[in-house]
């Protein structure tokens, strides 16, 4: 969810999937709170990457869900190609301004201050999942996301964590998804959090 690695990758033992997922949620709209804004305004420049080659058609209504929104840059980049987007994020601070830039650019997007478990399944032709808080046990509902011939991308930094599922291990996870690829995109983040990362992980994997 458009964090970066100043989230502490400790694993306290015993230390509940529940729990780090509540105190991560807090801190995320504490930070929100704090800062005028976060991220950069863009849309990563990996999302339109794996995009650009995926040679998807869009002339016809298809779904997208952002899971973690954050401010909402990719999700409107993502409504102005034509897609029908529902886009999630736990901190309600970040889904505001998503709203907003929506708003702003004309374009229409349902945005939602739900965490990940707990919103409902549904089956989209598109799921994204950029820098998540995601961890291993939700994988099986990650993938029941996907839609039949549909799309995950889902990328993180360049990155050790314990803590958060990461694209290998999601790769070694897989069970309803066929992998199309996964690998390394460099970039040039100038401003924004996350700006001091220039190595992203990324996966890309279909329901057949």
């Amino acid at each position: 969810m458009h964090t970066d690695s100043t989230h502490s990758d400790s694993n306290a033992p015993g230390h509940h999937n529940s729990e780090y997922h509540a105190s991560s949620a807090a801190a995320m709209e504490d930070r929100y709170a704090r800062n005028e804004r976060v991220w950069s305004g863009d849309p990563n420049a990996a999302l339109l990457n794996a995009v650009a080659s995926m040679g998807l058609d869009v002339a016809s209504p298809r779904t997208a869900l952002d899971i973690g929104c954050g401010e909402g840059a990719d999700a409107v980049w993502l409504a102005q190609q034509g897609w029908q987007v529902t886009a999630i994020d736990h901190a309600p601070t970040a889904v505001r301004r998503a709203q907003e830039l929506a708003a702003e650019n004309g374009v229409q997007i349902d945005a939602r201050a739900v965490s990940f478990q707990d919103f409902e399944r549904a089956m989209f032709d598109l799921v994204i999942c950029f820098f998540g808080q995601l961890s291993d046990d939700d994988v099986p509902k990650l993938e029941s996301l996907v839609a039949p011939s549909g799309w995950l991308i889902f990328v993180h930094h360049d990155m050790e964590s314990e803590k958060y599922l990461m694209p290998a291990r999601l790769k070694e996870q897989l069970t309803e998804l066929e992998l199309v690829d996964d690998y390394v995109f460099d970039k040039n983040l100038e401003r924004g959090g996350g700006s001091h990362h220039h190595r992203d992980l990324v996966l890309r994997a279909r329901r057949r």
